[in-house]
């Protein structure tokens, strides 16, 4: 695997974050996390890289092995999960515009292949402002809706369609948040 069982990918000759690790169910390796942008110290894109069982890069995901999210000024992964189908759902958060303090919930899926899933959101990425929150976890219900959650004000909560639009009939227009006392 690799040379002598390790594996050192460097995405842009930058900081780079790994975040989570997912086998896929041919064998092959998602690696995600978040790589700084050159040149502008403290701003990441989301990042994925896929590898084969003997730890080289896959180039049929995405062409090159590696995958980025650009979802504006800073964007920052924090979990995935792989769907049932080969699909790949990315999660962490975002800040689309520089003059922005707020930060975003992000998601994202992915083709088997590492192409944008247009049928995810029309084009595979979805930002939604929940009180500068971030996606902490992603899990998939067996009727195959997405329940996302993080942080903001307390707790939050989201549930997702499979065309990754908002599921009305969860929460207030598909967001939950639980404001959690001290004790």
């Amino acid at each position: 695997f690799g040379n002598n069982g390790r594996v050192i990918t460097d995405i842009r000759n930058t900081k780079d974050y790994v975040k989570s690790v997912a086998i896929q169910q041919d064998g092959k390796i998602i690696v995600f996390g978040y790589s700084e942008l050159p040149f502008l110290s403290d701003q990441y894109d989301f990042v994925a890289v896929r590898y084969n069982i003997n730890g080289s890069i896959d180039s049929t995901f995405n062409g090159t092995g590696i995958r980025i999210i650009d979802f504006g000024y800073d964007g920052r992964a924090s979990c995935m999960i792989i769907q049932p189908d080969g699909k790949i759902i990315f999660g962490g958060y975002a800040r689309p515009v520089y003059t922005s303090l707020n930060q975003y919930y992000s998601i994202a899926r992915y083709n088997t292949d590492g192409s944008f899933d247009d049928n995810f959101s029309g084009d595979g990425k979805q930002l939604i402002y929940n009180f500068s929150g971030k996606v902490n976890a992603i899990d998939i219900q067996t009727d195959g809706k997405i329940i996302v959650g993080g942080t903001g004000k307390g707790l939050g909560l989201m549930r997702f369609q499979i065309n990754g639009e908002l599921d009305s009939t969860f929460g207030i227009n598909g967001i939950v948040n639980i404001k959690v006392g001290d004790t």
